[in-house]
């Protein structure tokens, strides 16, 4: 099970690539296409840090 922080950031990109697919403007598009990839990231992250047992 992810964690309550993994899946935040997990559904705020899942929010970020719908965002991106209704953008009409390619900057838009690029914004949150971006926002979706440093979500995913930081829930990497988080997840690795549960499994790691670390606080920081």
């Amino acid at each position: 099970m992810k964690s309550s922080f993994a899946q935040f950031y997990l559904d705020r990109a899942n929010e970020s690539r719908v965002a991106a697919a209704n953008a009409s403007l390619a900057n838009v598009q690029k914004k949150h296409s971006e926002a979706e990839a440093t979500w995913r990231a930081m829930a990497d992250l988080a997840t690795l840090r549960e499994t790691d047992g670390s606080s920081t």
